[in-house]
């Protein structure tokens, strides 16, 4: 029997941050990462919401899964710091 492939998907540029959980190609979960910092149209990177999702679903970042943030989003966050 073979394991789920999960990804854990980001978006962190412009207004509004958010991460989903896709398992096996199907979205499973998503939240903006303003429902976990209070903080209205958060555009900070999802930490909050991708720490809920690995407690919510009983993953680990460090066997599983994979995290995929756009490489657009990677540039600016890295040449706005």
């Amino acid at each position: 029997m073979s394991q789920k492939l999960n990804v854990i998907g980001t978006h962190f540029t412009g207004v509004l941050s958010f991460a989903c959980l896709i398992s096996d190609g199907k979205l499973v979960y998503g939240y903006p990462e303003e429902r976990f910092s209070r903080i209205k149209d958060d555009s900070n990177f999802p930490i909050l919401t991708i720490k809920h999702i690995l407690k919510k679903f009983n993953l680990k970042l460090n066997d599983e899964p994979m995290l995929h943030t756009p490489k657009d989003a990677i540039r600016t966050f890295y040449s706005s710091g």
